[in-house]
């Protein structure tokens, strides 16, 4: 795709937003950090339009902001409202309707991580959240730990119709993603590395290309990078790091250590030390072992940008946890049902761990299998991850911007789990309600980044 790639452009987008009356149009408006942007853009006083290929809650919920908005790419929609910018979600295509006319009209065409390079720059304390897990969990911590620090957030999960918190204030902690290389448009003062794993295999064909681009993410700190240097894979990095760095472990010597003590129902007593001084002592809320380390970078944060640190733990101790992130959506008598993201073999043991620590003994696992590439890549991953369950149901893989890859199928999936001793099999589930009914769980979890909205409502309806 044609975009602006150097710092003197996303200057260049900075101006452009400045004019009260500059005309933003969002291609793929509805997703969560685009339609965030478009509602920041909007209440700085920009006219803001966009289009998305659905209609959608979001949708409505931006128009009733007063943002023009559309189901439908319409080439002439977007010529009519004559932008002075268009911003397009990495979701589209480049035989886009919209995108393509952009181009050929000479519209100033940017991607949506350019546009939140340009936003965030306008700060004076500017946060970046990255990590290959474990970034929306954390950025949403921070988001209540800092918002009430008179700090604004843009999520990538919504806090209320979209992702955008706004306080008012000079600083900002946003959400970023290394897919396609989206964060290496930013240039926060800070840059949070939680931790480092070979993903999107479709655009880093291998761990050691992710690592090249984390480091270039992390020169681009303004101030210093803030490294998780329990995860080896940040440890392996260091040495390429040019700008200062800060610290936090829970093994090895570090600016910050902290300590997880395990309490019942999969929670956890966290304490923090800087400097070999305790800082902070709360427990958790939310649950299992993956999300006290989520909490202890969030208050380490906190300390490193010198917040009111009594009110930020507050916050992080009291969060209740995000959408879709071992979120308990229905019980059904003796049977807890959850919605998970996990769509990665890491995070599937992360929820599986969690789910332990609560207390369950038989888990029953829905997993949508999210892109084909990533499927085929970790077969042999998700079928270690995912035996552990008490029984795996699969669903279609969720294709999202991929073609189906010959031989890579749920079935394929579903077999590989029962070689590793699981037991498994692929299904439409549309007699899932029956099985809960019939078989005897005490959990299930619905896991994957695909289109399971129809079978949470399924469960949730029934």
């Amino acid at each position: 795709m044609s975009i602006l790639h150097s710092d003197k452009d996303v200057r260049i987008i900075e101006e452009i937003i400045k004019g009260t009356d500059a005309k933003i149009y969002f291609i793929g408006i509805g997703g969560v950090s685009m339609s965030s942007l478009a509602e920041l853009l909007k209440k700085r006083g920009c006219r803001v339009a966009g289009s998305d290929s659905r209609d959608s809650d979001t949708l409505r919920a931006l128009g009733i902001l007063g943002i023009k908005v559309s189901s439908v790419h319409s080439s002439a929609r977007l010529l009519a409202f004559s932008p002075d910018l268009v911003v397009y979600s990495l979701s589209i295509s480049d035989s886009n309707p919209e995108y393509k006319t952009a181009i050929k009209m000479g519209i100033p065409t940017v991607s949506r991580a350019e546009l939140l390079a340009a936003v965030m720059n306008g700060y004076k304390v500017s946060i970046a959240v990255s990590g290959s897990h474990g970034k929306t969990t954390v950025t949403s911590l921070l988001c209540d730990a800092l918002t009430q620090n008179s700090y604004d957030a843009l999520v990538g999960e919504k806090v209320k119709e979209t992702g955008l918190v706004l306080r008012g204030g000079d600083g900002v902690v946003a959400e970023a993603c290394e897919y396609r290389g989206s964060f290496l448009k930013l240039s926060p003062a800070y840059f949070l590395f939680l931790n480092i794993d070979h993903d999107h295999v479709d655009y880093y064909p291998d761990l050691e290309s992710v690592k090249r681009a984390f480091i270039s993410a992390a020169n681009r700190s303004k101030t210093a990078c803030i490294l998780n240097v329990d995860d080896e894979n940040i440890r392996s990095i260091i040495c390429d790091i040019s700008v200062p760095v800060v610290t936090f472990s829970r093994k090895y010597e570090a600016d910050y250590q902290y300590e997880l003590h395990k309490m019942e129902n999969g929670r956890y007593e966290v304490d923090i030390y800087h400097r070999g001084l305790l800082i902070a002592k709360f427990t958790t809320l939310i649950r299992g072992e993956h999300n006290a380390v989520n909490c202890a970078a969030a208050a380490i944060v906190c300390h490193v940008v010198s917040v009111d640190m009594k009110m930020a733990i507050y916050y992080i101790s009291n969060f209740p946890g995000v959408k879709r992130r071992l979120e308990l959506i229905s019980k059904r008598n003796f049977c807890d049902i959850y919605y998970d993201y996990a769509h990665h073999p890491c995070e599937i043991k992360a929820t599986y761990s969690a789910l332990l620590e609560i207390g369950y003994k038989r888990i029953l696992a829905v997993f949508s299998p999210h892109t084909y590439t990533r499927t085929q890549a970790f077969l042999s991953d998700f079928g270690g991850a995912l035996a552990k369950f008490t029984k795996v149901i699969i669903t279609d893989i969720y294709g999202a911007r991929e073609c189906a890859i010959v031989g890579v199928t749920s079935s394929r999936l579903a077999d590989e789990i029962n070689l590793h001793g699981g037991y498994a099999h692929a299904f439409l589930p549309s007699d899932l309600n029956e099985l809960i009914e019939k078989e005897e769980y005490d959990c299930v979890v619905l896991m994957g980044a695909g289109e399971l909205e129809k079978i949470k409502r399924m469960v949730e309806d029934f």
